[in-house]
């Protein structure tokens, strides 16, 4: 048996990330998140939930991806 962290360390696609217990989601379809990072809004406008342990990690790397994206988008 595989826990989802250990999973998701295995994926060579680092927009990958444990956001609680139960989710893993992929940065790249996150449309927002909600009530200071409590929650993500996927592109399919499924809600999942961010636990407070995985908040300010989840936080950084969605505002790291995006900076990139941004960059990408551009031409920086």
């Amino acid at each position: 048996k595989i826990s989802l962290k250990d999973a998701i360390a295995k994926e060579e696609n680092r927009h990958i990330i444990q956001c609680h217990r139960s989710f893993g989601i992929n940065l790249k379809y996150v449309q927002k998140q909600q009530d200071n990072f409590s929650s993500l809004v996927m592109t399919d406008g499924k809600e999942i939930p961010v636990s407070r342990h995985e908040r300010n990690t989840v936080k950084a790397a969605f505002i790291e991806y995006k900076d990139k994206k941004m960059k990408i988008m551009l031409g920086d």
